[in-house]
């Protein structure tokens, strides 16, 4: 007896070595981490979280995996990750939800993700709990270690950087313009990158403000030019004001984040004694219009000179403004137009702006009954009639007119005339409300159909009835349109 009790005893200790030699499926789960920080696309997360990473989970659960929200959330919800900077560390545990889990990608052997820190906590300054780290504004990163572990056991670990979510990649610097300069009309100046080159990180935001001012920036427009340099216009109403220049960048720091950066100089406004080169003004068609102020003599005569004038003037689009707020010279085409000819170039015409330049026009000879001059700059939008002048008019064609009795009775028949004012008639299709109602034949000059109306509505009401004549007149087709009240 005394042996079976050793004999249980023995087996019952191989049991349990046996059991212990076994691997089990949270041994059986390796990873490795592929990026810190991982570059995450448009697309891959749900939330605004910080610091993204990505890993490669191997064997066990991953091995038949789907989706990284699924093996970290419900299958393995004992994973974590460690943060550590110098001697602070923070830990995060992997059971996220969806919108901070990306699955990048299947494998033979498990599945890749990638995540979003959830949170404060690593940096950020308004967390309830102290921050791991606490970047300088001119740092855009640190060297970190990120640890995985599935409950107490360490699966791997890696070296990589924490980015600087609120890091700002500092402006370009104003290069050929500087505080207290005094622009006269326009400037042109360079910008030069932290790392010395010119030209701008991006396309930037331009703005000339009142002093102490963001409420109104219109004391000047900027333009990028295809060589990195700015060109600079004023407005030379603003005379003698001190303005803000403003230059404002949008970038994409490393962290992924969008963050503004801006250089200003102040600088004062002078008087605009220069003349802006056409080629730099030309550029502004969506803030500048011209007003050509084209005049002409009252009547234009065949084979003779037309006597015209320009004045133009440069104003902002919309503006009521009746004298230039820049200065430049500028060059117009003008055209003429014979009837409904196609326009023909006539010359150019070239003009300082707030100064009148006279020209003329020859009038073409022969016959004609209309003839219309218009001038071009070809570049900025011009104000609307301000740059034709027209002489007589196009001969009229033929109309048609519709006559009806003074009134007519719901459901009751009545006659519908059509006439040509000129040419022959030939006949009349007519309708209501895009139904056809007939074709009628013209005798002597008329096309006549008795039609009946019926509409929606109670004994004692009114309507307005309108019809439709698409006539052949001389061979051709004209539409008249004709109205008779209703009675019920």
């Amino acid at each position: 007896m005394k042996f079976l009790r050793i004999s249980s005893i023995l087996i019952f200790a191989v049991f349990i070595l046996n059991l212990l030699a076994v691997p089990t499926k949270a041994d059986s789960i390796t990873a490795k981490f592929l990026d810190i920080p991982y570059s995450p696309k448009a697309d891959d997360f749900g939330y605004a979280g910080s610091a993204p990473f990505s890993i490669e989970f191997i064997g066990g659960e991953s091995a038949k995996a789907t989706s990284c929200f699924n093996l970290t959330s419900q299958l393995a919800r004992d994973f974590s990750v460690k943060w550590t900077i110098g001697s602070k560390s923070l830990s995060q545990s992997l059971d996220l939800s969806g919108g901070y889990v990306h699955t990048i990608g299947i494998t033979k052997t498990g599945i890749q993700c990638a995540y979003l820190f959830q949170g404060g906590g690593l940096f950020d300054v308004n967390s309830l709990r102290e921050p791991l780290y606490k970047f300088s504004e001119t740092e855009s990163q640190v060297v970190l270690t990120l640890t995985l572990s599935r409950g107490n056991s360490e699966i791997t670990s890696a070296n990589g950087v924490l980015q600087n979510p609120y890091y700002s990649p500092p402006a370009p610097e104003i290069i050929g313009l500087n505080r207290g300069d005094v622009v006269n009309g326009f400037v042109q100046f360079n910008l030069k990158n932290a790392d010395g080159s010119k030209g701008s990180i991006s396309p930037p935001s331009i703005k000339l403000c009142e002093v102490n001012s963001n409420t109104y920036c219109g004391l000047g427009w900027g333009k990028i030019q295809s060589d990195g340099s700015v060109i600079l216009i004023t407005d030379s109403n603003d005379a003698g004001k001190l303005a803000s220049l403003n230059i404002t960048y949008s970038n994409q720091n490393s962290a992924g984040y969008r963050v503004n950066s801006t250089v200003s100089v102040l600088i004062k406004i002078g008087e605009a004694s220069q003349s802006i080169p056409w080629d730099y003004v030309k550029q502004f068609k969506d803030v500048f219009e011209i007003d050509p102020k084209l005049e002409c003599a009252n009547r234009a005569t065949g084979g003779k000179l037309l006597a015209c004038s320009i004045r133009p003037i440069v104003k902002s689009k919309g503006s009521s403004e009746d004298n230039s707020i820049l200065k430049t010279t500028m060059s117009f085409d003008s055209f003429t137009q014979l009837d409904t000819k196609i326009w023909q170039k006539s010359k150019i015409i070239t003009s300082n702006t707030s100064e009148t330049t006279n020209f003329s026009v020859l009038v073409p000879s022969g016959k004609w009954n209309r003839f219309q001059f218009k001038i071009d700059n070809g570049y900025l939008p011009q104000t609307e009639y301000s740059d034709i002048k027209s002489y007589g008019s196009l001969p009229s064609g033929p109309e048609i007119k519709l006559e009806f009795p003074n009134f007519v009775l719901w459901n009751q028949p009545f006659q519908i005339s059509a006439t040509s004012t000129k040419g022959s008639l030939s006949s009349c299709t007519f309708s209501m409300g895009g139904n056809r109602l007939g074709k009628a034949n013209a005798i002597g000059g008329s096309a006549n159909i008795s039609v009946t109306a019926v509409w929606n509505g109670s004994p004692g009401s009114t309507t307005t009835l309108q019809y439709t004549a698409s006539c052949t007149v001389s061979g051709k087709s004209v539409t008249g349109y004709g109205f008779v009240k209703g009675f019920r």
